[in-house]
């Protein structure tokens, strides 16, 4: 299922506040004023106007001004973790194990190798500046 495109920011702007630092989502036009980040709610979408969006692709498209990527990631694993610094955009190689998170608010990729289903973790092999370095980080981890 492809995801559904999200409203300009100034849109998006008129009715939900982001705060990069806390990860805090709050509502603007509401009169409960909820907060729709971690703090209290447990639920992954933001209803504007009836129409529900993911969080993570709300926050991408408010920090960056451009569509999201097709898959985000929680870095930490949590997924009630909005923090900018949290969010990564997914790229996983066409062969191969290992993956690849790209940190807007870093500037940085994360990269991992093979995920270990008996310890339900992934082989942390480092950070780079580039998607290509990405790329050879994970071809040297597949040689040995």
């Amino acid at each position: 299922m492809n995801a559904r495109e999200l409203p300009p920011v100034h849109y998006l702007a008129k009715f939900i506040s982001y705060d990069p630092d806390t990860g805090v989502i709050t509502r603007l036009q509401d009169r409960r004023s909820d907060l729709l980040g971690p703090v209290r709610s447990k639920c992954y979408n933001i209803s504007i106007e009836n129409v529900k969006y993911l969080k993570r692709r709300v926050v991408w498209k408010l920090q960056t001004g451009k569509e999201p990527p097709h898959k985000i990631a929680h870095l930490d694993g949590d997924e009630q973790n909005f923090r900018w610094d949290n969010l990564g955009a997914w790229y996983h190689p066409k062969r191969g194990d290992g993956d690849a998170y790209f940190v807007p608010a870093r500037g940085t990729w994360m990269v991992f190798g093979a995920y270990d289903r008996r310890t339900g973790r992934s082989t942390y092999l480092g950070i780079t500046r580039s998607r290509e370095e990405a790329e050879q980080l994970l071809e040297d981890y597949r040689k040995d």
